[in-house]
């Protein structure tokens, strides 16, 4: 299977904590295989199989309290019905 990495900008990112919350939710989403959260920073490095959802990378650190984009390239247009040029994720939820 075809690996790759995804970059992603992910506000909100403080402390050690954020890094486990950030980290432990990428972990769930399926073909996810490695995060590198730069705190400093704020992105996250994804190594993950060629199948796996940008979308739900995105979805997934919604739900755990952070606004999350995919940083540039063709990736940029992977959140269906989104339609700006950078894609974003608002949520609301408890960090």
């Amino acid at each position: 299977m075809t690996r790759t990495e995804t970059t992603l900008d992910v506000a909100g990112m403080s402390c050690g904590s954020c890094v486990r919350h950030v980290t432990a939710a990428l972990s769930t989403v399926s073909g996810v295989e490695q995060v590198e959260v730069r705190l400093r920073a704020g992105t996250v490095l994804v190594r993950h199989d060629a199948a796996a959802s940008t979308a739900h990378m995105v979805q997934a650190l919604s739900e755990v309290g952070y606004e999350t984009r995919i940083r540039g390239g063709p990736l940029a247009g992977a959140l269906a019905g989104a339609g700006a040029p950078q894609q974003q994720a608002r949520a609301g939820a408890l960090r």
